[in-house]
C-alpha cells in the first residue's frame, strides 16, 4: 500500500513537472522566428504534449488494473523520450552552428 501511495505521489509530480515543461515549451515556440528551428522546436512541443497525456494516462490504467496498458505507455514514453533527446541535441547542434557562422562573420568586420 504505501508503494502505491509513494507511486501516485511522483506521479502527481510528474504531471506537474510536465505541464510546466509543456507552457515553456510553447512560450519558447511562440519566441521563434520561423525556420528549420521552429519547425524541430514544434515536434519538441507536440512530443512534450504526448509525454504530457502519457504521464496523466498512466495512473489510471493502473487503477483500473489494465496493466498491459500501462506497459505499453511506459514503452512508448521510453521510446518517444529517446526521440526527444536526439532531437534536442539535434535542436542545440543547429543552434550552435547558426551562431557559429553569424560570429564568423562578425569578427571578418
Amino acid at each position: 500500500m504505501t508503494i502505491t501511495i509513494v507511486s501516485f505521489a511522483l506521479s502527481g509530480l510528474a504531471i506537474l513537472t510536465m505541464l510546466i515543461c509543456v507552457i515553456r515549451g510553447i512560450m519558447f515556440y511562440r519566441r521563434i522566428a520561423g525556420g528549420a528551428i521552429k519547425r524541430r522546436a514544434a515536434i519538441l512541443v507536440a512530443l512534450l504534449l504526448f509525454f504530457f497525456l502519457g504521464y496523466i494516462a498512466s495512473p489510471f490504467f493502473y487503477l483500473i488494473e489494465k496493466m498491459e496498458y500501462t506497459s505499453l505507455i511506459v514503452y512508448l514514453v521510453f521510446f518517444f523520450g529517446a526521440l526527444f533527446v536526439l532531437l534536442s541535441i539535434d535542436t542545440m547542434y543547429a543552434i550552435l552552428k547558426f551562431f557559429a557562422v553569424v560570429d564568423r562573420g562578425n569578427e571578418k568586420r
